[in-house]
């Protein structure tokens, strides 16, 4: 049994999607996150069509969606610094396959690892 069937009556497009999502985490991670997107934005699209307090944003894109105003306001602070690092810490591992296998220069060092501790505080050290 799905771990979203309480999705399954009120929202079948959203359970079908998050379902695949669930059924492709081992087997195929890469469908996996393309279908947990896709249960996102579908989630976020009901959101706009049924909630009225909702405003169309700038543009019909999942970035532009929740990006919007009103939607922030409603859903508040979502990411904490904690999931933040977690999703850089995941990306710090495909940017390291992505290095040592093609890169054609300067590879990282067979020992690199990300430090959730290194991360700059405040925005220091942010690019510009």
């Amino acid at each position: 049994m799905s771990q979203f069937a309480f999705l399954k009556d009120e929202f079948p497009d959203i359970f079908a999607h998050a379902a695949r999502a669930e059924n492709f985490a081992h087997s195929d991670p890469r469908a996996a996150a393309f279908y947990g997107r896709l249960a996102l934005e579908t989630a976020v699209n009901w959101l706009f069509r049924h909630d009225r307090t909702l405003k169309d944003p700038f543009e019909p894109t999942l970035a532009a969606h929740l990006a919007e105003p009103t939607f922030r306001a409603l859903v508040g602070q979502t990411v904490s610094a904690g999931q933040a690092a977690a999703c850089l810490r995941e990306f710090f591992h495909v940017a390291y396959w992505l290095a040592r296998t093609y890169a054609r220069g300067a590879k990282p060092p067979a020992d690199a690892a990300f430090r959730i501790e290194a991360l700059p505080r405040l925005g220091a050290g942010c690019l510009r």
